[in-house]
Parts: C-alpha cells; sequence; structure tokens
C-alpha cells in the first residue's frame, strides 16, 4: 500500500505538464481518473490549437528581417544675387549708375534686395555691408567739392542666417539708401559711390 501511493504521487507530478488527466491505480486495483490542469496531451508537442482546433504556428517559430532603402540628393551650390527695384545686378559690376533727384531735397532711392537659393544641410552665414560715399563734385574742372552729405542706409528685411532646408529665391536682405538734402549747394553733377558686399557662406 505504500508503495502504490508512491506510485500515484509520482504519475500525479508528470501529469501537470504533460496531460489535464492522469490515471492512478488505487489501492483495491481499479483505475481511477482525475483532473490535475489546463494543458492536455491531446496537442502534439511543438503544435498549438485555435479554438476550431486547427493547428497553428507560435510567432517564436517564424522568421523576421530588417531592410533599410537608402538614397541622397545632391546639395547644389548657394546661389544669390543683388537687384535694384527688380533690375538684377550683375556680380562684380564696375558700375552700376543710378539717377536720383537733386540734392538741394531730401532724397531716397528704391528698394535694393538680395535673393538666395539653397538645399544645404546646414546653416549658412549671411552678410550684406553697405557703405556709401559722400556726394562729390568738381569745381573750375577739376577741384574736388565735398558736398557734406553721404546717403543713410535704412534695412528692412535682414536674415543673418539661411538655415538648412530648401529655398528657392529667398528674400535676405532689403534696403534702401536716403539722404537730406541741402538748398545751398553750388551746381555740378553730384556722385555717391556706394559699395554693397554681400555673402552667403
Amino acid at each position: 500500500m505504500k508503495t502504490k501511493f508512491k506510485r500515484f504521487l509520482l504519475i500525479l507530478t508528470i501529469g501537470l505538464t504533460m496531460s489535464s488527466f492522469v490515471f492512478a491505480e488505487s489501492a483495491d486495483g481499479k483505475g481511477e481518473t482525475g483532473e490535475t490542469g489546463t494543458s492536455g496531451i491531446e496537442n502534439a508537442p511543438g503544435q498549438n490549437k485555435d479554438k476550431d482546433g486547427d493547428d497553428t504556428v507560435s510567432a517564436s517559430d517564424g522568421k523576421s528581417a530588417m531592410i533599410q532603402l537608402n538614397t541622397s540628393i545632391n546639395e547644389t551650390e548657394v546661389s544669390y544675387y543683388l537687384d535694384y527695384d527688380s533690375i538684377f545686378i550683375e556680380d562684380e559690376t564696375d558700375l552700376f549708375e543710378i539717377q536720383v533727384d537733386a540734392l538741394t531735397s531730401d532724397g531716397k532711392t528704391n528698394d535694393f534686395h538680395v535673393w538666395a537659393t539653397s538645399n544645404k544641410n546646414n546653416d549658412k552665414s549671411v552678410e550684406v555691408v553697405v557703405t556709401p560715399g559722400e556726394f562729390l563734385t568738381t569745381l573750375n574742372t577739376d577741384e574736388v567739392y565735398h558736398s557734406g552729405i553721404t546717403p543713410s542706409v535704412t534695412t528692412d528685411v535682414s536674415v543673418t542666417t539661411l538655415t538648412a532646408g530648401k529655398h528657392a529665391g529667398l528674400l535676405v536682405n532689403q534696403f534702401y539708401l536716403w539722404w537730406v538734402g541741402n538748398p545751398d549747394l553750388p551746381a555740378g553733377n553730384y556722385q555717391s559711390d556706394v559699395q554693397i558686399n554681400y555673402s552667403v557662406v
């Protein structure tokens, strides 16, 4: 009787992992069944069945792969230019003449613009420096006369950083020149040389 009891315990322990039911011999030699768990031996090892009883494959039995698509867009050189009143000013122009009103009264120019186009993936620095010269004329053919009037610069748009990304014809600077006239100036052809340096680097 003691030996049979030990055999029953051994079968019960195995049945917890393999079957929902175990069969053991009772003391009187008759067999009996008992429910021991929820997992049954009706499913073959390595298989699962869905609610309809069909075989399914567990996720651990599948395979996977990671792929990566690579491409690139070429950078182009930053292009930028200066215009005056929508008139394009060629780079390194030796002389671009603008006719303005007489210095006997206050005056101003129309707008200058600096435009930039870029697809760079890093920021670029924008610099525009305008240096006007005094209005000068000549007396007695070769005597330089100083008018005492130097144009001032008013900047309406100033972008100091062309940010990374795609930009097409972006206005980065807009300015105009102005001055206070003097009705007491002598007659003559007056000129003011204005140096404009601009860059996007």
